[in-house]
């Protein structure tokens, strides 16, 4: 019967091999904290948007958006009330900061069983806002208008976050795509206006950055969409943009002009 003879050996791993890996972990870091700080600057500016003078609905529908997929997401609450904190014009910003804090125990308990359903995402953040709403307001006086304004409100909380399905999906995952449908097009623009608005007092050497911002947008959705997508979305960055100003419609029908001649 022929004999193998065993041989023991002692398993060294290469410096070169340790080297690659700990450079790719250095490069997801590096990912993670660049995603981090955009989502950050995102969340700070959607605070900033507000629309018919003093509401600021967007920011918080932000936060109940990623905060409902992962509680990791809850510096973005805190970014975006930041931002509410900037503004110059008044609103109710204690009443966000409420919806923030009664966010966290609510969407712990229902973030497994609604397993990020767009529809119910939305439904759950507006009623939120709603019953914040009127928590608030039941230390003051509460008049029809406030209660109309809250329900309006809420509405708008719900439509953002069934755009935010769309368009989000388009910065934040790495697939490389060459087209996009319809929706996400459309949704992706409403989400950059609204984030153009959230610059609304900011000037750069006497000139507004959301001015300067949105025709930028409207150029570069023009020059890769062409005449169409450019004049429908310069006339969306338009109306978005100047809801809480008085010239909306000089501004509309400049926005969309710009697209139409960019395409």
């Amino acid at each position: 019967m022929e004999k193998f003879k065993m041989v023991t050996y002692r398993r060294e791993y290469s410096e070169g091999k340790s080297s690659v890996v700990e450079g790719a972990g250095k490069i997801l870091r590096i990912s993670v904290y660049k995603e981090v700080i955009f989502l950050v600057c995102i969340s700070f500016l959607l605070g900033r948007a507000t629309i018919l003078g003093g509401l600021a609905p967007f920011g918080v529908a932000f936060f109940s958006y990623f905060f409902l997929k992962d509680k990791k997401f809850f510096y973005l609450g805190l970014s975006a009330f930041l931002g509410m904190m900037t503004l110059a014009v008044k609103t109710e910003i204690w009443k966000y900061a409420l919806m923030i804090l009664l966010s966290v125990p609510v969407f712990s308990f229902v973030r497994e069983k609604i397993q990020q359903r767009p529809f119910y995402v939305a439904g759950i953040s507006s009623m939120m806002l709603f019953i914040s709403g009127m928590i608030f307001f039941f230390r003051a006086d509460l008049y029809v208008y406030d209660l109309f304004m809250l329900g309006f409100e809420s509405v708008v909380v719900f439509v953002f976050i069934y755009t935010l399905s769309y368009s989000v999906p388009v910065f934040i995952q790495k697939n490389n795509r060459k087209a996009l449908s319809n929706e996400e097009l459309v949704c992706t623009a409403i989400l950059a206006a609204v984030v153009v608005s959230g610059f609304s007092d900011m000037a750069l050497f006497g000139y507004s950055i959301k001015r300067i911002c949105g025709i930028l947008l409207t150029v570069i959705f023009a020059y890769y969409g062409g005449t169409g997508i450019g004049t429908s979305i310069g006339l969306t960055i338009g109306l978005i943009s100047s809801m809480s100003g008085l010239e909306m419609p000089i501004i509309v029908a400049g926005y969309g002009f710009s697209g139409l001649l960019a395409g």
